[in-house]
């Protein structure tokens, strides 16, 4: 049986450009997963500021049924997570918005993620990105509302990228 699917390698390939452009001071952890990979309120601080990977949803046409090649659109949930703090002269979300959209930047920049590609072989179909894009970024979201309902000093960035990845022949 072979596999067409790639979520978490493609998410782990994410988190790798991620570590290799991203400065420390923009974000000390970046993560695959949801905000479970959080630890607790109290030891936030050490954690942020961070970047959480989350696959979102996985489209699956078929390009070619009769060779099985199939073209998916993975949609991932970036979240840029910044400490929300009230120093003088501080503008938390400016400044965070300034970082996400570096990560956003970083993304258009790398459509293919550096090339990204899996090699077929007897169990595997193997693919490539295709390319990939930013849909949206969203500063006033749910989760920061949130976040400051349950007290917690995070201020929550929402980036929604998506990638089209097509499979070779099966």
């Amino acid at each position: 049986m072979k596999n067409y699917f790639y979520t978490t390698e493609i998410a782990d390939a994410i988190r790798d450009l991620f570590d290799e452009k991203l400065p420390l001071e923009v974000a000390k952890n970046i993560s695959v997963g949801d905000f479970t990979v959080l630890p607790a309120p109290s030891k936030l601080d050490d954690y942020l500021p961070a970047v959480i990977i989350n696959l979102s949803d996985n489209d699956v046409t078929d390009s070619n049924i009769a060779l099985g090649i199939y073209t998916q659109q993975y949609t991932y949930d970036i979240y840029y997570l910044y400490p929300y703090t009230f120093k003088e002269f501080q503008d938390t979300p400016k400044e965070a918005t300034k970082n996400a959209e570096y990560i956003a930047n970083i993304l258009m920049n790398y459509r293919t993620l550096n090339d990204f590609i899996i090699e077929p072989t007897e169990v595997e179909s193997g693919g490539r990105v295709i390319t990939s894009a930013i849909s949206s970024l969203s500063f006033d979201n749910a989760e920061t509302k949130l976040f400051r309902a349950l007290d917690i000093p995070a201020y929550i960035v929402h980036i929604e990228y998506y990638l089209a990845f097509g499979t070779f022949r099966g």
